[in-house]
């Protein structure tokens, strides 16, 4: 039998070929669809493809930095190590040549031990990692990243246990309880819970057991996906497959968007997912042939902005921008048809087709509006939303209270270059400028223009634009359409070169051209920093979760040792980790960030007033912000009644009375000042020192300056300055001051800035030394003789006002020292054997936060610490009980007289450890040179004695349990079994797996 060539065979292929390409061709939508989709689960190592967008958000829960940091860790004990050893070697080489000949001795020990770095990476990388999960049913899974999710899982764990959201019904309003404690408030009205429970219950299906937190991770990356499926659907529209394409995939890559909807992030991806199907909609209903079809399509699209407003406050914007579109879509129509006649004009179908699509879309909404939100609320946010939006960064309320919204990171003004490179840099930026113009210009199959699209996309993109440098938490708005806008240039480019071509394969390669040169143009460079795939990377694998091992301790051991009623205070941002996760109550978080609660925390933690501090946290515990309330419905007059607030909790309960009966508010605002609070907790962790400029600035925020800025600087001179200086009890000659300093403010910043400023610390806390007369701690020098204290800066050294110098027992001399600044005061205090200082300025100097941070809670009455611990990489954090009695000071363990081995002693020992291969370590000088035993004496030789903390410098487990209650001159042999040793894998340590035998000398215990 002959036997077929190659040729043959390839023409006996040819059908099927054109079979399968007709067949891809005949549903080019859905196959275009599927890939580009498919496109965003391949895996891109580095950023390095445009392609990977749902693959890099998955990758967020992998906790890259574990294994960043540990590859860090052991380079840096390998380049100490072989520093050391250069060093020794070489005493005397140049500091150009000792860096190249440390690099050769790295280089060398990475080669000579690489089995065992290898080891030490990877077991450092599990103990991070670890740090960061929490385990369940036997699996290990991890924390949630984010802050808000806590808020709305709290909300799903209520529906998944009592089969609704709420914490009761008050006079049948579902109200959350855990929230402005200790009354709690009414429940905003949102269906975000139910979306988590829903998400919970198809993920057990396929993962029974599944805790709730590692279903609710998924969330983003369900309506992510959802978001991209629209946004194709909504682009093919106006520019073909390859503008869905396109727009799939610079909407899946752009950093703006991945920042905010990586795996466990925050409800962000609600304004991708309903935005981008209410404008699939509106182009689908304007592309509808029957006013039937459209009116349906309209209908949708009405249901969709009702079912968003439960959703986002913010559901009006792009409603706003499809109305304002459609306007001037009727307006540029009728503008083209001016001549035809006004009966004409009338009788146009596409007058016609745009007033009815936007009349059944805006009615729809109203109605469906109706069953969600109500009446007011959809009026209010379609004709009002952007309005408010203006009067976010409002430096003083009328209420005179303090405006949080200003310090809100997210809310900090955009400048143009951050918008352009969030979203790829000045040619994307402008060739998605170019999109928007060749829409415009577009015509359709009748060669007639319609500009209703291209006037939704411009409104869109120029409004979050314009949003964005007001606040760069509007930069995300900016995604959808930016990714439509490119995604239009490359498409209708596309168009354009396809029409050009004359066959089958000239389109194909036109094709294949535009991906590849948009393609590299989406990962090419921009002129600062990597491309936005590459950012994009960065952003979803390098991110740290808040919550952490020591996180989730103490706040478990609150939950465990407190009472249900107890309450947790601290400044907002971790608020809803606390309801969470502790189960408690808290005095504000970041859902009620905007009460006066703000002023409130913040005062505690800046006064240097214990009295003062717990007095408020009294009044909070009693009556949260309702007596302030109470006082000021009675008098009508904020500053009046934030006076006698402050007056009032400072005095017993019957004086207190008194002062309210002088201003003839009732005397039962007591009841909300001095009751029997429930238990109470503050928390002092170490990401407050970094916003300490901001509680500080609302805990300093001066409601005179207030006043004068929203009232008195509005009122002729002659007349505000007397009324000033009898109102706030000052000279005539100061209040003539504070009215010509509140007029030559020119924004609301400079008078933000003018009301309270933002005092911070200088540096962190340094160990002291002294010589002589002179103690140096760090950038810090005291003459104790004189108190002159010098502080360097950066700009050189700045004199320090005062000296605060505190004993053993936390009693403070504060030093002033003449002609030095007054805004700069130095803090030392003692610490186990040594002191520390540190700088401040002058309202956070001695503060309450000073004091339970830095400070450990030396010498407090009132604020007992109750629990601490410290994470990997963010820092300790403290929590103290209050204490209302206040009896008497608290002294850190390591400040009391010690006689044994216990907590908080300084302790110095001598030892030797052996096993039974032999002596691995001894505090004996050159014990390797001398062949010693076990029962060698302490008084022969050299020995360096340890000198360590007690259970606050990490030794392995055994050696601590051995040593503990031991007395200074004992000697004593203990044994060390592996599992309290190194552990039992010998590949882990050198000493894994063996039992270890140590023989001590306490030298001394202080």
């Amino acid at each position: 039998m002959e036997q077929k060539s190659a040729l043959d065979k390839a023409k006996e292929l040819v059908p099927y070929v054109k079979s399968a390409a007709s067949f891809v061709s005949k549903h080019a939508v859905l196959f275009t669809l599927l890939l580009v989709l498919a496109l965003q689960f391949v895996p891109n190592e580095g950023g390095k493809y445009p392609w990977g967008g749902m693959w890099m958000r998955l990758e967020a829960r992998d906790l890259r930095i574990a294994d960043n940091a540990a590859a860090s860790s052991v380079d840096n004990f390998l380049r100490s190590q072989a520093t050391d050893q250069v060093v020794r070697s070489y005493p005397n080489l140049p500091d150009s040549n000792r860096n190249k000949v440390i690099e050769d001795v790295m280089k060398k020990l990475r080669s000579e031990q690489s089995s065992l770095l290898d080891s030490e990476r990877e077991r450092l990388a599990n103990e991070i990692r670890a740090h960061y999960q929490y385990e369940s049913n036997g699996t290990t899974y991890g924390y949630m990243p984010d802050i808000d999710p806590y808020h709305y899982m709290r909300y799903a764990r209520n529906i998944l246990e009592t089969g609704h959201q709420y914490d009761r019904l008050e006079a049948g309003i579902p109200w959350d309880d855990h929230m402005l404690a200790p009354f709690g408030v009414g429940m905003e009205k949102t269906w975000h819970p139910y979306v988590y429970f829903l998400i919970h219950e198809i993920d057990s299906i396929f993962r029974p057991n599944v805790p709730l937190m590692d279903s609710i991770g998924y969330y983003p990356i369900i309506f992510v996906f959802f978001s991209l499926i629209f946004i194709f659907f909504a682009t093919r529209r106006l520019a073909g497959n390859m503008g869905g394409f396109f727009a799939v995939t610079v909407l899946a890559l752009l950093p703006a968007v991945m920042g905010r909807t990586p795996w466990g992030g925050d409800n962000d991806a609600y304004q991708l997912f309903f935005p981008l199907l209410l404008v699939w909609l509106f182009v689908e209903a304007y592309h509808a042939r029957s006013w039937k079809l459209q009116a349906v399509i309209a209908s949708t699209a009405g249901l969709v902005v009702a079912l968003f407003s439960q959703f986002w406050s913010g559901w009006w914007y792009v409603f706003d921008f499809m109305l304002g579109a459609i306007v001037i879509g009727v307006i540029y129509t009728v503008y083209t048809h001016r001549k035809s006649g006004v009966k004409a004009i009338v009788h146009n179908k596409d007058v016609r087709k745009d007033v009815f699509v936007g009349a059944v879309l805006f009615v729809s909404a109203f109605i469906f509006s109706l069953f969600t939100q109500g009446f007011y609320q959809f009026m209010r946010g379609t004709f009002q939303g952007a309005l408010g939006f203006t009067s976010i960064k409002q430096a003083s309320l009328t209420t005179l209270w303090p405006n949080v919204l200003t310090t809100v990171a997210e809310l900090n003004p955009g400048s143009i270059d951050a918008v352009v490179s969030s979203v790829g840099g000045t040619l994307m930026f402008f060739l998605a400028v170019v999109g928007i113009l060749l829409l415009a210009f577009k015509k359709d199959e009748h060669g007639k223009r319609d500009a209703m699209y291209a006037a939704l996309l411009a409104l869109w993109f120029f409004g979050t634009t314009y949003a964005s440098l007001k606040g760069v938490r509007f930069i995300f708005l900016l995604g959808p359409a930016f990714a439509i806008a490119f995604g239009a240039f490359v498409g209708l480019m596309h168009e354009r070169l396809a029409k050009m071509t004359s066959s089958d394969i000239q389109r194909v390669i036109a094709g294949s051209l535009v991906i590849l040169v948009f393609g590299l143009i989406i990962v090419g460079p921009v002129q600062n920093g990597p491309h936005m795939v590459a950012n994009s990377f960065n952003n979803a694998v390098n991110g740290v979760p808040i919550v952490n091992d020591a996180w989730w301790s103490v706040l478990t051991k609150i939950k465990d040792e407190s009472k249900p009623d107890a309450i947790i205070s601290s400044w907002w941002d971790f608020g809803h980790h606390f309801k969470f996760i502790a189960n408690r109550k808290v005095t504000f978080d970041g859902a009620s960030q905007t009460t006066p609660q703000a002023h409130w925390i913040g005062k505690v933690l800046q006064t240097n007033d214990e009295k003062e501090a717990a007095a408020i946290m009294r009044m909070l515990a009693c009556g949260s912000n309702r007596a302030y309330e109470l006082a000021e419905n009675t008098t009508k007059d904020p500053y009046v009644s934030v006076k006698f607030i402050k007056r009032m909790i400072m005095m017993d309960e019957e004086d207190a009375k008194t002062e309210a009966k002088a201003l003839g508010i009732p005397e039962h605002v007591t009841d909300l000042t001095h009751c029997e609070p429930a238990e109470n907790f503050m928390i002092a962790s170490a990401d407050m020192i970094g916003k300490s400029g901001v509680w500080a600035h609302f805990g300093t925020w001066s409601f005179e300056r207030a006043e004068v800025w929203e009232k008195w600087r509005n009122v002729p001179e002659e007349e505000a300055v007397p009324a000033m200086a009898k109102r706030f009890n000052m000279t005539q000659e100061e209040a003539s001051k504070l009215y010509a300093d509140a007029l030559s403010l020119e924004s609301e910043d400079a008078a933000n800035q003018w009301i309270s400023g933002w005092p911070g610390f200088i540096d962190d806390p340094d160990s002291c030394s002294k010589e002589g007369q002179i103690m140096t701690c760090g950038n810090i020098k005291i003459n104790l003789t004189s108190k002159r204290t010098e502080v360097q800066i950066q700009n050189g050294v700045a004199l320090a006002g005062k000296l605060s110098m505190y004993d053993k027992e936390g009693n403070v001399e504060n030093v002033k020292v003449p002609n030095e600044s007054s805004a700069l005061v130095v803090m030392i205090w003692p610490e186990g054997s040594q002191f520390k200082a540190m700088a401040a300025v002058e309202p956070l100097a001695d503060s309450m936060f000073t004091r339970m941070f830095y400070m450990r809670g030396l010498g407090l009455k009132h604020f007992k610490p109750f629990a601490q611990d410290r994470q990997l990489f963010a820092g300790m954090i403290y929590a103290y009980e209050l204490d209302w009695a206040g009896e008497s000071p608290f002294i850190p363990d390591d400040l009391k007289p010690k006689e044994k081995v216990e907590a908080g002693a300084q302790v110095k020992l001598n030892y030797i450890g052996w096993t039974e291969e032999g002596i691995f370590d001894a505090s004996l000088l050159d014990w390797k040179e001398m062949n010693i035993t076990p029962d060698i004496s302490f008084s022969e030789g050299v020995w360096r004695p340890l000198d360590f903390r007690f259970k606050e410098q990490r030794m392995v487990p055994g050696f601590e349990n051995g040593i503990e209650g031991m007395k200074a001159n004992q000697t004593k042999v203990i044994t060390v079994k592996p599992e309290e040793g190194y552990g039992v894998d010998p590949a882990a340590h050198q000493l894994g797996n063996k039992t270890l035998k140590f023989r001590i000398q306490i030298v001394s215990v202080q």
